[in-house]
């Protein structure tokens, strides 16, 4: 056990025996900084190792992806920015690159308190407050701040996805020790897939096994699913790759795999599973879409349930609908409407959930948004120069030409800049909405922070809660939507029905002078840098605490990343 671990369990200890943090002396304290500080960076240099660790490639990849970002968010006279647009970064880099929607970090999260925080909810020690506090006097994150974060999620994301490959073992009665021929390792892959996609997160062999005699009504798509797994397995055992070896004593030299080709295998699919499963989802867009003869962006509530077939279920209750933020309720005149850009990368139709993460659709107006961010590469714009932007780059989505946006829209951004000082926030509510409006199909509407709840279905399910309609409950909603039957927007129906002024925007980071009152409240309130140092310890201990001894001396990280390749 390293030194870092040695001082986190004697600092719990010493709080534990009611010595707490602001009991301690400043020279106390002083020493656990400087002692610590090294420490942690000792242990981010192991999660950043070879083998299992993130590799350079990645690290240029999420830094492509995350400086244009960057570069337009709002920063403060030192170049950084604060939590709430961290955490939007963070949460956008993982939205492109995988689908995955990280728990803690989603568009609705409002609280940003440890203990919400989701993959990364530990409880902060004493002694790392204090280094957080240390760290802090600089006054927001940087964009190699912003890169750690990202790193130490994929780093504890991978070590779930060991975990759950590690109980797959177990659920098939193998030993993580042996080595696995073909069917073996596949029959291991569904089962680490059957309890990722159904969210049975706790070792029940009973119910696993229900869950594959029942998974093709469970997941329809199952078949498409195996075929895809089939296909990364088959990319994945090329020699160069593997990190396993052939059995010596197998007939023609047949390939057996390792716990560690499991798991690296697992890490792929997971990894391109958003990918793969978005064909479905742009699918279900474009359906959706067709039905939409105002180009609003909507269909009626009864329609979307009238278009229901044996391929899609369109069964969801409005009460469910609403948690999504997919039910627009706002126009008397036309009654509730499904938003189709919010219900397509709703948690409904998200692939799988895991404690961490949801793989989700691809938000596509990600992709339009980072287009305009290369574009303007500032905060904020005036209209003229984001449409300038737009019409550069010629951007347009598969239903809407940017050239030939109205002239409502324009009047509408024009609108925007009045109320900021004659520019628009670029990552502010207010340009989200626009973008909703001037890209219906691609770009969901923003709720206000807080006002929606999007629960997956394995959690309403877990709670006993069904969120399909109840037949009878069907049938009055279709009686009810007679009248609208999808016709355009009538002439009486004003838009401003449809529009809310409340903006929201992100703040630049304000440094404060360390005090002995406001030592803890400053540093849970701006919480990052602390969060990641706990988020590397909780990593490696998640690895001394949830695996096997011999799954711990295969998974072990190699210290060769400096902390400039950073």
């Amino acid at each position: 056990m390293t030194s870092a671990f040695v001082l986190l369990f004697l600092s719990l200890s010493t709080l534990g025996e009611g010595r707490g943090f602001r009991q301690r002396s400043a020279a106390d304290i002083r020493m656990d900084v400087r002692a610590v500080h090294q420490e942690l960076q000792e242990a981010l240099r192991g999660a950043l190792g070879n083998g299992h660790g993130v590799d350079h490639n990645q690290i240029s990849g999420a830094n492509a992806t995350l400086l244009p970002m960057f570069q337009s968010l709002p920063k403060n006279e030192h170049g950084r920015v604060g939590a709430a647009a961290m955490r939007y970064a963070v949460q956008r880099y993982f939205s492109k690159s995988h689908g995955w929607i990280i728990k803690g970090f989603e568009s609705h999260s409002a609280d940003m308190q440890v203990k919400d925080a989701g993959i990364l909810g530990s409880k902060v020690p004493g002694y790392v407050e204090a280094t957080l506090e240390e760290m802090l006097q600089k006054g927001g994150f940087s964009l190699p701040d912003i890169l750690t974060v990202v790193i130490v999620v994929e780093r504890l994301i991978f070590d779930e996805v060991a975990r759950s490959v590690e109980s797959a073992y177990h659920l098939n009665h193998l030993a993580t020790e042996s080595m696995l021929k073909s069917d073996s390792l596949l029959m291991v892959l569904e089962s680490h897939l059957i309890v990722e996609m159904l969210e049975r997160h706790e070792y029940d062999e009973a119910t696993h096994k229900e869950d594959r005699q029942e998974i093709h009504e469970l997941y329809p798509n199952w078949e498409g699913l195996q075929d895809f797994m089939k296909d990364i397995v088959a990319m994945e055992t090329s020699p160069v790759l593997r990190s396993g070896a052939q059995n010596p004593f197998s007939r023609s030299g047949m390939e057996v795999f390792s716990f560690d080709d499991a798991v690296r295998i697992a890490q792929r699919i997971s990894n391109e599973y958003g990918r793969w499963g978005n064909q479905e989802c742009m699918e279900l867009r474009s359906f959706l879409s067709d039905m939409d003869l105002s180009a609003t962006g909507r269909v009626p509530l009864a329609n979307f349930y009238r278009a229901a077939d044996d391929k899609w279920g369109f069964q969801e209750t409005p009460e469910y609908l609403r948690e999504l933020g997919a039910l627009d309720e706002s126009s008397k005149a036309l009654g509730p409407q499904v938003i189709i850009s919010n219900y397509a990368y709703g948690m409904s139709n998200c692939l799988s959930s895991t404690p961490y993460y949801s793989v989700c659709c691809l938000n596509e107006c990600e992709g339009l948004l980072q287009q305009i961010e290369m574009q303007v590469a500032k905060p904020s714009a005036t209209p003229t120069e984001i449409l300038d932007g737009m019409r550069r780059i010629r951007m347009t989505s598969f239903t809407v030409n940017a050239a030939e946006l109205s002239e409502q829209l324009h009047s509408k951004l024009e609108e925007i800049a009045a109320k900021g000082n004659g520019k628009v926030p670029l990552h502010g509510r207010l340009f989200a909405q626009w973008l909703h409006y001037a890209f219906p199909h691609e770009c969901p509407f923003p709720h206000a922070a807080g006002s929606v709840r999007a629960p997956t279905q394995g959690e309403r399910m877990g709670k006993g809660e069904s969120i399909f309609v109840e037949p009878e409950e069907l049938a009055k909603r279709l009686q009810e939507g007679e009248v609208q039957n999808g016709e355009p927007l009538s002439e009486g129906v004003e838009e401003e029905e449809l529009w809310s002024w409340d903006e929201e925007v992100m703040h630049t980071p304000e440094p404060k002078e360390p005090s002995s009152t406001s030592h803890r409240a400053h540093a849970f309130s701006s919480l990052w840098p602390g969060i990641i140092a706990a988020g590397i310890l909780f990593a490696v201990m998640r690895l001394n605490t949830a695996m096997s001894a011999a799954t711990k001396q295969r998974l072990l990280l190699p210290t060769t990343m400096k902390s400039h390749d950073l």
